[in-house]
């Protein structure tokens, strides 16, 4: 099942050539993050996406066993997701755009059109 989006939280491009992603509050109280990690070609360069990955990111609390302390964490779990499962997200995130300001705010159209393109740089 795919989580309800809340809240647009960030857009962001990763240093590793090109991975795009989009994170977000659900309402079941999860951050996530919807990745589209980049496909390279070594004499191309980024040539599209691979298969998109839902990253939840799941608040937790440690009990230290000698202290008693209480420590705060996330833990960190990845599914894959499909094309299809991807627009869907983005339809959510689509209506928070407009109360958001980020420097890659090109991200999130270049997420639709990959998501529609199947990770695909050319359009279908």
């Amino acid at each position: 099942m795919l989580p309800r989006a809340t809240k647009l939280t960030s857009l962001d491009v990763y240093r590793d050539g090109g991975s795009v992603s989009a994170s977000f509050l659900s309402d079941d109280k999860i951050e996530y993050c919807l990745l589209f990690p980049v496909k390279m070609d070594k004499d191309m360069g980024n040539i599209g996406y691979l298969a998109p990955v839902l990253e939840l990111f799941i608040p937790s609390l440690h009990t230290s066993k000698i202290t008693g302390e209480q420590t705060s964490f996330h833990s960190r779990e990845s599914r894959p997701v499909s094309w299809q499962d991807a627009s869907f997200i983005l339809e959510q995130l689509a209506s928070y755009l407009s109360n958001f300001t980020s420097e890659y705010m090109w991200v999130f159209p270049e997420m639709v059109r990959a998501s529609k393109n199947e990770g695909s740089r050319i359009d279908s």
